[in-house]
């Protein structure tokens, strides 16, 4: 398994495989992928670096292909380019990458709402949703976002055809439960990629204050292995019977 534990990798990096394509901060980027989990992630990772101009199709390749526009077979083969175009990270603030910076920024804020896009059973500490993941349960204090069903989708927000669906009904479940514009808002997932979708989605209505908190899952469960009175795990909803926080290592399963 990689040993940064499926993070984004380091701005360095990034801007050397954005350039190995041709891409810079001032390139019209537009992203598809056959869900949009996957379009989010890159979007992501350009957005924070720097790119001006980046765009996700809704819907992917098959909504290109629905709407009766034409393919192409060839490769395209990219033209690298020698620079991004700037050495500095555009938008530093949007990327927590690890459980201390977590931590970090938890107490910096005190309003700040981590919100899980996790499913239900992740959630609630039932099924860790990885077969590289052993251990189940959530960061202590994370709020249930109602984003995705499995590991692999963010049904919640798609329509069967993988469309983004109108948010009203998801913005009314996030109101409800606190997730609201006015507060720090941090999304995390397993590793990574649903959060993302839900990060665009809430930039789109309004979220100034919204963030990724990149390590997810995956990063906090070896960090609460090592030290599980710093990084606590929480099982069940908070507020009743099933809700339980394990600040040591009784939490493995």
């Amino acid at each position: 398994m990689k040993k940064n534990h499926w993070n984004i990798l380091s701005p360095e990096d990034c801007r050397k495989a954005f350039t190995k394509y041709g891409v810079t901060k001032d390139t019209n980027l537009i992203v598809y992928s056959p869900d949009v989990m996957a379009a989010s992630r890159v979007a992501f990772v350009a957005y924070w670096l720097g790119v001006k101009d980046v765009k996700i199709m809704d819907g992917g390749l098959q909504a290109w292909k629905n709407a009766g526009y034409s393919l192409e077979k060839k490769t395209t083969e990219p033209k690298k380019v020698d620079s991004f175009g700037t050495d500095k990270v555009a938008h530093p603030e949007v990327l927590i990458s690890t459980p201390n910076d977590l931590l970090k920024d938890e107490k910096a804020n005190k309003d700040m709402v981590l919100v899980s896009t996790r499913s239900k059973k992740e959630y609630m500490g039932n099924i860790s949703g990885y077969n590289y993941i052993k251990n189940t349960g959530e960061v202590k204090g994370a709020v249930y976002g109602k984003i995705s069903k499995t590991s692999g989708d963010v049904a919640y927000l798609t329509n069967d055809d993988k469309t983004m669906k109108n948010p009203t009904e998801e913005l009314k479940y996030w109101k409800d439960h606190g997730i609201t514009p006015d507060k720090e808002v941090v999304f995390y997932c397993g590793t990574g990629w649903r959060a993302t979708a839900a990060f665009f989605l809430a930039k789109e209505e309004g979220y100034n204050n919204v963030k990724i908190y990149d390590g997810g899952w995956y990063d906090w469960d070896k960090s609460h292995q090592k030290d599980p009175k710093k990084y606590p795990v929480q099982k069940g909803t908070p507020g009743t019977s099933s809700y339980k926080v394990y600040a040591g290592n009784e939490a493995s399963r």
